[in-house]
C-alpha cells in the first residue's frame, strides 16, 4: 500500500499481507459505507472516516487502539507510537536491513531509526557473530 502524504508530506510504502488486504477491502466497500452518509467532501477524500462521516483524526485512532487493547486483555496503556517500535523491531529480527526499516519508518537518519528500534539481544547476538 502506498501511502501518498504522511507526516512531513512524506510518501511510503507499507507492506501489508493478503489478510490485511481484504480487511481493509472489505471495510471500504462495507462498513465504510455506512458512515459516508455524513461525511463532507473533504472526508470523502479519507479512507478512514469517523462514526461521523468524518476523516479519523489521530485521537480517534488512539482511542480506537485503546479500546481493541482493552478488549484483548493488555493491561498496560498502547499507543500508536509503540506500534512503531514494534514493527521496526519486529521487521529487523524478520531480517530486513536498518536502511529499509529507516525508509519504512520514513526517517531521514539511521540513528532516529536505531532509537525507535528495540533490538533484542538474540538479533544483536545474530549479528555480531
Amino acid at each position: 500500500m502506498y501511502v501518498r502524504s504522511g507526516k512531513s508530506g512524506k510518501r511510503r510504502a507499507v507492506p501489508m499481507g493478503v489478510q490485511v488486504a481484504q480487511d481493509l477491502k472489505g471495510y471500504y466497500l462495507r462498513e465504510r459505507e455506512s458512515y459516508r452518509s455524513g461525511a463532507t467532501a473533504d472526508s470523502l477524500k479519507a479512507f478512514m472516516l469517523n462514526n461521523h462521516g468524518n476523516r479519523m483524526s489521530g485521537d480517534s485512532f488512539w482511542r480506537r487502539l485503546g479500546y481493541l487493547a482493552e478488549q484483548a486483555g493488555f493491561t498496560d496503556r498502547i499507543g500508536l507510537h509503540c506500534l512503531r517500535h514494534s514493527i521496526a523491531t519486529h521487521l529487523l529480527e524478520g531480517g530486513l536491513g536498518i536502511e529499509q526499516v529507516r525508509d519504512f519508518l520514513g526517517h531521514r537518519h539511521l540513528e532516529t531509526t536505531q532509537i525507535y528500534a528495540k533490538i533484542s539481544k538474540h538479533y544483536l547476538s545474530k549479528q555480531i557473530c
